[in-house]
């Protein structure tokens, strides 16, 4: 699974993106479902590159574009093309305003504190919910598109 995060704290993305490699690392290999992780800090790239991924991991808060000192919670327009494109899309956010907007809209989240074992399968029953309905309706996998 090719999974995006989207993230405007260079420092936490990187370290969310190593411990999920790392507790893969620590599955047998044939079980290992994370297999590519990237960041991005900004709606504009996020848009851009969200169809070549399975699966979204979006804070809820991060910039407009590369650059930009404006920040929102650009999470919603976010999780729109994620659905249309039938990618699962995870909120991931310190602030429990957004998880809890989220979770009303019926949009997976998470607090950032969240233990790494529980993102890590939260990602991955997201996934394959997903997955299986996708398949329910006949709808194709996602294929990854030049960014």
């Amino acid at each position: 699974m090719r999974l995006l995060i989207i993230e405007d704290d260079s420092s936490l993305a990187e370290v969310t993106r190593k411990l999920l490699l790392n507790f893969e690392s620590d599955i047998p290999p044939i079980a290992r479902r994370i297999t590519t992780v990237e960041v991005v800090a900004d709606l504009e790239t996020a848009l851009a590159v969200l169809p070549a991924f399975d699966a979204v991991l979006c804070d809820g808060e991060f910039l407009a574009r590369p650059g930009s000192t404006e920040v929102g919670k650009f999470w919603g327009t976010v999780v729109m093309l994620a659905r249309r494109l039938w990618v699962p899309c995870i909120i991931y956010s310190g602030n429990v305003n957004v998880t809890e907007d989220a979770a009303t809209c019926g949009v997976a989240a998470l607090e950032k504190s969240a233990k790494i074992e529980v993102l890590h399968a939260v990602i991955i029953a997201v996934h394959d919910s997903l997955a299986s309905l996708r398949t329910r309706f006949g709808k194709a996998e996602p294929t990854a598109t030049a960014a």
